[in-house]
């Protein structure tokens, strides 16, 4: 039962990946009043239809027969893909036109070897821009236009690492909770927040550090004496200190409220 129920998973993944090839031939870049959405095709929504019909297959199965993990994070890769690299395929260009001033303010510091607060007034938070700087300098030297067209696609697989932590601390041996998380956070991210801008690496930054903060309640006392953890949660919290202010101010509301509620947990149990 479990290889023909796995076999049906397979088969509805690979059939939804054609679909949306089908779908990307298809489709062209002709905006209406609902945006991209007026630009697909008929495949692309049956290729979710197909994705989403191998997730539920995966989660009805029962307990001691689930499919095995890689499943999982192929089905959520697939998802990424339908959703993040599509509008680059379709559109050819970098979403929106902050990019390309994000971008340029990176450049300058490729061209100079040098940030400048005084003139650039973003250059006071350089986080983003500095490791745009590097990335592109490693990655495309010749063509950064591609890491701005790409870059909201790679970024949203970085995030399914912290996520995936976060929620497996959170719910820790239920692993369907973990994937259900997982699925509903990309199906319901939609602020357009990870084109390239500080935002974007601000976010990977916060949800690392939500992710360690579970673990840090899960872990509990043995925190105070775990020294990488500390360093790292410094160095993490610092980089997002000087990439993105608000950001940075939330991660400080949250572990104070935390703390608070810790702390009169403690006094009344004791």
């Amino acid at each position: 039962m479990n290889s023909k129920y796995n076999f049906l998973i397979i088969s509805l993944i690979f059939e939804s990946i054609f679909s949306w090839s089908i779908s990307m031939i298809g489709s062209n870049p002709n905006m209406g009043d609902f945006g991209l959405f007026h630009s697909l095709s008929l495949f692309y929504f049956i290729s979710i239809f197909l994705l989403l019909c191998s997730f539920l297959l995966a989660l009805m199965q029962p307990d001691k027969i689930q499919p095995n993990k890689k499943v999982y994070f192929v089905i959520i890769l697939v998802l990424i893909i339908f959703l993040f690299l599509t509008p680059a395929i379709i559109e050819g260009t970098a979403r929106f036109r902050s990019s390309y001033k994000v971008y340029g303010f990176a450049d300058y510091i490729n061209r100079n070897a040098y940030i400048n607060p005084q003139t650039i007034w973003y250059h006071n938070w350089p986080g983003a821009f500095l490791f745009t700087s590097i990335l592109s300098e490693i990655v495309s030297p010749n063509n950064d236009f591609l890491i701005l067209m790409y870059f909201p696609f790679i970024i949203q697989i970085i995030y399914f690492f912290p996520i995936y932590i976060f929620l497996k601390s959170l719910f820790q041996d239920d692993d369907k909770k973990v994937w259900i998380g997982i699925w509903i956070f990309y199906i319901l991210n939609f602020v357009n927040q990870d084109y390239m801008s500080p935002q974007a690496f601000a976010y990977l930054f916060f949800l690392i550090i939500l992710s360690i903060i579970v673990k840090i309640g899960n872990i509990g006392k043995d925190y105070d004496n775990n020294v990488p953890l500390k360093f790292v949660s410094i160095i993490l919290f610092s980089s997002l200190v000087v990439t993105h202010m608000m950001t940075s101010l939330m991660i400080l509301s949250i572990l104070f409220f935390s703390a608070l509620v810790s702390s009169n947990s403690f006094s009344k149990e004791y």
